[in-house]
């Protein structure tokens, strides 16, 4: 009866480890994850905070003052999009040379906080 309770008492034991070792695991495994995210926003933000800080102050209107001019509007789609690829030196060159008056960019920031201009993953 001892040999049978011994070996009762250590497989509870066992069990009881297995489920406290998995408890702590995807209690882990979670906290890992949400640090995981906070440091991503954090670094998207600081990024975004930074370009605002760098390009804004050089913008030359702001949209509203842009689009509150009389006569018509000339915008470069990413660059001249149509003629270059898009968000290229060469369309941005060709668009500013062809007299545009404002450019539509889209800036993205990746998880390491760096900004690029993509509009899509294609």
């Amino acid at each position: 009866a001892q040999a049978a309770a011994v070996s009762s008492a250590a497989a509870d034991a066992a069990a009881k480890a297995n489920t406290a070792r998995d408890v702590a695991i995807a209690a882990a495994s979670s906290d890992a994850a949400s640090k995981a995210g906070a440091a991503q926003s954090a670094a998207v933000l600081a990024a975004a905070t930074a370009a605002a800080g760098l390009y804004l102050p050089k913008a030359l209107l702001a949209v509203d003052s842009f689009m509150a001019q009389p006569g018509t509007k000339i915008f470069g789609h990413r660059g001249a999009g149509m003629v270059a690829p898009e968000h290229t030196e060469a369309a941005y060159d060709y668009a500013i040379a062809h007299g545009i008056q404002a450019m539509e960019l889209s800036v993205n920031v990746d998880s390491e906080g760096q900004l690029w201009c993509l509009h899509d993953l294609t």
